[in-house]
């Protein structure tokens, strides 16, 4: 059972007074920054080994080259002897191997009946131990795969990749080799927030916070998964978190001021952004979400202002949404 971390007091936030303002005009369909975040087995299972059943080798016919007579003869001077059991054949079963040549002179029983082999004479020879062969070569193994580090960087590019898979089986590794990485179970985090399964991300991040209390990512994080499910106070409350921490993270920042329009607390949302370009200037997400307040507002002439802002700052890392903004500028003017 991971322990929370125990969340700051809230104050009671007074509801806002009403002002007497003129309709605001709304966007027109135009997406709004949500919050988001920057952080970024399948092993195969080794199959089941049947050794397979032994199975019993070839019963041995008799030979019917010689004559009765000899057969009847040679009965008659054997002596009476018990069967013993034929030896266990190996698995594969070994082949009939051909009949050992008899020299010349030992050809012929009639001229030296003396020199016959009696069948208790032949050898035995005991099967062959079994050794065990190890399924691989030893091989020494490379230092860089005892080391964190690398799993680490290789669950960041599948993560990146959006192939959540190979990134969790990555971070996998990399906790096997260094347990106490705060940043391990916050990018775990963020990939079960992708998959939305919100109980077992904020699992992962309050982790990552036991770890490290003064880790500010994780509060911010655990306020975009509560945003998520539409509990906006909560987000609230661990975004405010996150600033206490680190108060110049412009990600929680944004996404404070955008929980804080979702409860129409417009006024409170434009302070926070303002305090945001403050602390950077070049901001992309700020300029925009600074424009979309000011149209709800009414006041175009701020919003156009923004709006070409965003676009002159955000051309690269928010192209497609760059396009659709010098679109709807034209729609303002």
């Amino acid at each position: 059972m991971v322990a929370k971390a125990p969340a700051p007091p809230v104050k009671p936030v007074p509801p806002p007074v009403p002002q007497s303002t003129v309709p605001a005009k709304k966007p027109g369909n135009i997406p709004i920054i949500e919050p988001g975040m920057k952080e970024v087995p399948v092993l195969e299972n080794e199959e089941n080994v049947v050794k397979p059943k032994l199975v019993p080798g070839p019963k041995k016919k008799p030979s019917t080259e010689k004559s009765a007579a000899q057969e009847s003869a040679r009965v008659a001077k054997a002596e009476p002897s018990t069967p013993e059991k034929a030896p266990a054949e190996l698995y594969p079963p070994a082949e009939k191997e051909p009949a050992a040549k008899v020299p010349e002179k030992n050809k012929t029983a009639k001229t030296e009946p003396s020199k016959k082999i009696k069948p208790e004479t032949f050898i035995r020879i005991p099967a062959a131990p079994k050794t065990k062969e190890p399924p691989f070569p030893t091989t020494p193994e490379p230092d860089i795969f005892k080391n964190s580090d690398y799993y680490f960087n290789r669950a960041i590019f599948y993560q990146q990749s959006r192939s959540w898979e190979k990134a969790l089986t990555n971070y996998s590794k990399a906790v096997e080799l260094d347990t106490k990485n705060p940043d391990i179970y916050n990018n775990i985090g963020v990939i079960y927030k992708e998959l939305r399964q919100y109980d077992r991300a904020i699992e992962e991040f309050l982790r990552a916070i036991y770890l490290n209390p003064n880790y500010a990512k994780p509060y911010n994080n655990i306020g975009v998964v509560y945003y998520a499910k539409k509990d906006f106070h909560g987000a609230i409350r661990n975004y405010q978190k996150a600033l206490s921490i680190d108060p110049k993270n412009l990600e929680a920042l944004n996404n404070l001021a955008v929980a804080y329009k979702r409860i129409d607390q417009l006024e409170k949302s434009k302070s926070i952004l303002n305090q945001a370009l403050k602390i950077n200037l070049a901001h992309a997400g700020t300029h925009y979400n600074l424009a979309v307040l000011y149209e709800e507002e009414g006041n175009l002439k701020s919003a156009i202002h923004f709006y070409r802002r965003f676009v002159e700052l955000g051309s690269t890392s928010h192209s497609a949404l760059s396009a659709k903004v010098k679109k709807h500028i034209e729609t303002l003017k």
